[in-house]
Formats: C-alpha cells, structure tokens, sequence
C-alpha cells in the first residue's frame, strides 16, 4: 500500500503549474507520461493538452477486464470518466455513431488553475483505484516514459524515478546490441511510443537483389506504418502474401515511384498508441517469418524528422541495430 500511497502523491503533480513561469505552459504543452505495466501491458497515459491535463486509459483485449473498467468507469459517483471512440462509424443515412465494439479508452482530466488542488486529488485517487483494483496493475512492474512532440524527455521529472524504473532500453540498462526478437519488441516498442511529430523511421531487411524491403514508421496524430517487399525471403509469392495477411497487415495500392507491393496496417486510421506492443511484434514477425531475417543484428535503419532538421541521433543506441550511412529515400 506504500507504493500506491507514494504513486498517489506523485501523481497529483504531474505537470505541477509554475505560476511565476511564463515560459512554463509552453514547456509543457504536449508533454506525455506514461506509466506501463510491463507484465500485463496495461497502462495509463497523461497528457499536457494546454492548460488541461488528460488522462487516458486503454479498454483491455481482456474481456473480463474490459468489463469491470467500463462498469466502474460508468458507475462513478463523481462522473469523473467518459469514453473516448478514436473513430465513429457512418451509418446508412450518412450519420455517424461510435461503433458497436465500444469506446477504446477512457478518458479523465483536470484543468490547471491556480490555488485548485480538488480536482486533480479525485481524479488521481480515481486513477490509483483503477490500476489497482479493476486492471489489477502492480507497482512492483511499472515502467515509465516522458515525450513530447520533438523527441523522448526526463523519464526521472516529476518524482517518477522515486515510482517506476524508466521504460526507455538505455535507461534500464539493455545490451548494447539487440540480443534477440523478444529484445527488439521492447526497444520498438518504446521508440514507437515516443516517436516524435514528422518522425520517419525506416528498418531494412538484408537483401541478395541488391534493393532492400523494409518497414517505415512515420509519426503523425499517430504512427502509420508501411511495408515495401522487394523480395520475399525463402517464401513463395503466394506463401509470402498469405503470411502478411495472417499478420495482420493489409496489401495496398503500389506507388508509381516503387516497383513492389506495398503493405498498410488497416488499423492505423482508428488505433491510438497503446497498440505500439502489437505492431512491433508484428514487424518483428514480418522479419522473421517473411523476410527470413534470423537475427535482429542484420537489420540497419535510418531514421529523421520532415518538419525540422534532426536525425534522431538517440536512436542507435535504443533500438541497438546498425543505423545505415547513406540515406534511404522514405514514400
């Protein structure tokens, strides 16, 4: 009880308002804190929207979990929470109504002002109850990343370093190199949570034609991401095809530009950041089991920002693979 009693505290101040700083709304605005619980995957996300402060929590795959988060969340005294639907459907009469699967989060906050600490209190002390009680979240397991629109930030600000070990692979001391396809799940996945605006990240796959297929990563409301086969690996077309579609991915219009098959995730458009976990087990699948790549280690990436100059120097060491030399044309 301890750890939840020090979370608590934390919490409340996440994003404390320095009221004789007037740089202060700008430093933070866009900021996000993430506390993840690495065993279950769930998490809770915290967001410098402005003078507001939002809360988000994902609705769980686990149905028995999903249950019990909606029936709190609806149930609450306080009507602290409301669902959050990343997408409505259209309806046959050209209306649009939140599709029949539910909310995909649920969505909290509170407004920073002056000599107001009342709300801020409940809705934490709302949080703590449902990570601990509904999603049965351990502070044991807690890991925690900082971002903002431009690159990762402090993951030990605001007291987190006292609550939660970083999620960030540097920081909780990873090998130098990528070890294996379970290590670059959890370096992925991290460097696409904290991708920042106009991010291009680029992998590519080793090749004998000579052009290389990879997968890109560009950062917008959200990480689309696309992948270019120049080759298939020891896979037939047809077996090739077929693996991409039991991954998940969706194949798409070739561009004029590129003489291959382009593959999308279908998703992209409606999910949010808390499918980070699954699209990079995903892309290490494709990896692996289309692409034939037996060892992270024979992967090499490139990686820049569109919207300003920087080269995401930061990420040859999280991701631990080679970061290739020459430029690699993004689509």
């Amino acid at each position: 009880m301890a750890q939840w009693a020090a979370l608590l505290e934390r919490m409340r101040w996440f994003f404390e308002p320095d009221w004789n700083d007037d740089d202060w709304q700008h430093s933070m605005n866009g900021r996000h804190i993430q506390l993840r619980d690495h065993r279950t995957g769930y998490r809770v996300e915290f967001f410098a929207n402005g003078n507001d402060v939002q809360v988000f929590i994902d609705v769980p795959d686990n149905e028995h979990h999903a249950a019990a988060l909606s029936a709190y969340c609806r149930n609450d005294p306080d009507h602290l929470w409301r669902e959050r639907y990343l997408y409505l459907e259209e309806d046959d009469d050209g209306t649009f109504s939140p599709p029949i699967d539910g909310p995909r989060q649920w969505e909290s906050g509170w407004r920073q002002s002056a000599g107001s600490a009342q709300r801020p209190a409940i809705v934490c002390l709302s949080v703590i109850e449902v990570m601990r009680d509904v999603l049965g979240m351990s502070p044991d397991h807690l890991r925690s990343s900082v971002w903002g629109r431009d690159r990762p930030g402090d993951d030990t600000g605001w007291g987190l370093a006292s609550v939660a070990v970083p999620d960030r692979p540097t920081r909780r001391g990873r090998a130098e190199q990528c070890t294996d396809w379970a290590d670059f799940v959890d370096r992925l996945e991290w460097v696409l949570t904290t991708m920042p605006w106009s991010g291009v990240l680029i992998i590519s796959a080793p090749s004998c034609t000579g052009v290389s297929s990879f997968v890109q990563f560009y950062c917008e409301l959200d990480v689309l991401p696309e992948v270019i086969l120049h080759d298939h690996g020891e896979l037939s077309p047809e077996d090739c095809r077929r693996r991409m579609y039991e991954l998940g991915w969706s194949e798409s219009d070739s561009l004029p530009e590129i003489d291959a098959p382009l593959w999308v995730d279908p998703n992209s458009e409606t999910e949010t950041r808390p499918w980070r976990r699954a699209l990079a087990t995903r892309t290490a699948e494709t990896f692996r089991s289309v692409l034939s790549v037996d060892n992270p280690q024979h992967l090499n990436f490139t990686a820049f920002c569109q919207n300003f100059d920087d080269d995401l120097a930061y990420l040859a060491a999280e991701l631990g693979i080679r970061r290739e030399t020459s430029d690699v044309t993004s689509f």
